[in-house]
Order: C-alpha cells, then structure tokens, then sequence
C-alpha cells in the first residue's frame, strides 16, 4: 500500500515513516508500478486539471480490471470560503463525476451520496456569504481542518448527528435509494 501526495513534506514522510503497519509506505513522487485499487478521496478537487490527471492515473496506474474510489465535494451551487480556504478548485455533482470517471476509461459500477444533513447548513452558510458580499461585506472566513474549537458537547452532537446520517444513507441505499449528500462518491472498474 501506497499513500501518495505530492504535498507531503520532509517531516511528514520522516514522521510516518514509522508507520505500526507492514507493508504501507508513503511517497510524495508517484510511485511506479500498477495497482489494482486506487482510492481518490478528497483528491480531485485540489488539481487544476483533474480530467487529465485522472486519465494519465487510470492509464499508467491502474492494473487492468482495477477499481478506483472516488469520493469530492458536492454541488458547485454550494461552493465557499470553506472551498477556498480548503483549495478547492470545483464542487462536482453525480453527473459529472460519472461523465469524467467514464471519459477516464472506467465504468461506474456503484455511487452515491454520503453527509446528506450537512446540505441544508452548507446552504444556509454559503447563502450567508452571498448576502455579505451583497451588502459590500467580506464572508467570513470558516475554520480550516484542525482548528475547530468546539467544546466536547458541541463536537459529540456533530459527531452523533453524522453516525445517524450514516445510518439514515446505509438504510435507504438497502431500498435502492441514494439521497443526495454534501460529498458524492463512486466505484468504479477498469477495463480489463
């Protein structure tokens, strides 16, 4: 197993060098060979081009017949400081994703919706930017990843809230409903 990120700094590969699991290394440079799963969580968003980046990966990468996992933001509509402040580049919806995923030589073979509560407080957030930038205000920049400072109570009813949300998609998906979700995610196969 091969963790790849073109970000990862000196420290961090010094520091997770001593991973506790056999086997599992981590590499700023992409490392050779071909794979037979390849997971893109939280990955295509952050590249400028991600139609090519995703191609080149699928045609030197993937080990035919492989199958990638891709999960991104949802819902362009909705995109924010805290896209911004993330480095985000876009927001996709089911379609696209499915159209860049089958134009990169994959056939989408499951997909879906996951963090479905968190739309409506997306929208209320990203409305809220709207109506500053309206009244010539600048929104709000939110907290980035590793500054928030709720207290426990506030973290556990998030946390609480997001295992129902689990919960609530796992259960309709066995009825062969994916609600929409604040992040889309795909599985999808390779040729062989």
């Amino acid at each position: 197993m091969v963790c790849y990120d073109v970000n990862y700094t000196d420290a961090d590969l010094d520091n997770y060098a001593r991973s506790p699991i056999d086997g599992l290394t981590f590499a700023r440079h992409r490392p050779s060979g071909r794979f037979d799963l390849m997971l893109f969580l939280d990955v295509l968003e952050h590249v400028p081009d991600d139609h090519a980046f995703l191609k080149e990966m699928v045609g030197e990468a993937l080990a035919p017949g492989g199958t990638i996992v891709v999960s991104v933001p949802a819902w362009q509509g909705l995109f924010g400081k805290h896209d911004e402040a993330l480095k985000h580049y876009r927001r996709y919806s089911p379609s696209t994703l499915r159209a860049m995923l089958s134009n990169a030589g994959l056939e989408v073979t499951n997909s879906g919706g996951i963090f479905h509560t968190l739309l409506v407080s997306r929208a209320i957030t990203v409305g809220g930017e709207r109506v500053r930038r309206w009244l010539g205000q600048e929104p709000i920049r939110p907290p980035n990843l590793g500054e928030w400072r709720g207290n426990a109570m506030i973290s556990a009813l998030i946390d609480g809230v997001l295992v129902l949300d689990n919960s609530l998609s796992l259960l309709l998906s066995r009825f062969g409903y994916r609600p929409a979700g604040l992040t889309i995610w795909a599985v999808a196969s390779g040729r062989r």
